[in-house]
């Protein structure tokens, strides 16, 4: 009678011994079964199954056009070469890919919403569409720990990056390569005419997404003071600048925020993301 095949996924060193011509094969029995074979091939199978799904070749570059609003944008998704990933509601996992680029609007937003909601960050996913294609759509989930899958379908729907909106609902511009973000022209405001002389913290949610903590700044000073910059609540490792503008990379608390001030209440900073890493 039959029986079903229980995978154990691995890859051993010690390889079966094979049949050789003229023995009798059994599947369990005899010199060389057939089984233990067969079951090496099973194991590895699935060891490389769980080690290259999400695996997704392309698909890293992704970047929203300037000029865009709440109804009207773009939002492109480089060429995906492939992706290992199931269908929806299917257990079979396809390597799938696309032709060419991949141009996102209102319309693939999830849940068809009438217009992108005030201030949110949004998330692009791909996803097995067929057999053999790729597709991608816009989420207001976010991606799970590992920034592999959206959270609530793991092996489904591959993460590929993210924008937000400003309080108009109209997607700030950026580009993003390899999970390194560029606000496009050129920066999205965070502090403007800073002037505390004790540390003060400065919210970067607008800038900087829940699941990411390194932020690219530059700062503005006037006046021939020095301003100082650190991670939120840190007791050391703050940076001192002087006059004019200076870009940093910092890290964020896990609030998305950092501290700032400044020599004298005279002194004026601001401070402008130019982009972020996840």
């Amino acid at each position: 009678m039959a029986t079903s095949v229980v995978e154990t996924p691995r890859i051993i060193a010690t390889l079966p011994t094979r049949p050789q011509d003229g023995d009798d094969a059994y599947m369990d029995a005899g010199a060389a079964p057939l089984m233990p074979v067969l079951q090496h091939l099973y194991d590895a199978a699935g060891a490389l199954r769980i080690a290259v799904l999400g695996q997704m070749s392309g698909g890293d570059r992704l970047s929203v056009d300037p000029g865009g609003t709440s109804t009207v944008f773009a939002v492109r998704v480089s060429r995906v070469v492939g992706l290992l990933s199931r269908q929806t509601g299917s257990t079979p996992i396809y390597a799938t890919y696309t032709a060419g680029e991949t141009t996102l609007d209102l319309t693939d937003v999830d849940g068809a919403p009438a217009n992108l909601s005030n201030d949110t960050w949004y998330y692009v996913y791909a996803f097995c569409d067929g057999t053999a294609t790729t597709a991608a759509y816009i989420s207001t989930v976010a991606p799970e720990a590992s920034l592999t899958w959206r959270t609530g379908a793991e092996g489904v729907d591959r993460y590929v990056g993210c924008f937000r909106t400003n309080g108009s609902g109209v997607p700030l511009a950026m580009r993003m390569h390899r999970g390194r973000y560029t606000y496009r022209p050129f920066y999205v405001q965070a502090l403007a005419f800073g002037n505390s002389t004790t540390y003060a913290a400065v919210d970067l949610t607008g800038v900087l997404p829940p699941h990411a903590r390194i932020a690219h700044l530059r700062l503005n000073l006037t006046g021939a003071y020095v301003a100082q910059l650190r991670t939120t609540g840190a007791a050391s490792g703050y940076a001192t600048f002087g006059p004019g503008y200076s870009p940093i990379e910092i890290e964020a608390d896990s609030a998305q925020s950092v501290d700032y001030l400044v020599s004298n209440a005279l002194a004026s900073l601001d401070i402008e993301a130019t982009g972020f890493a996840e």
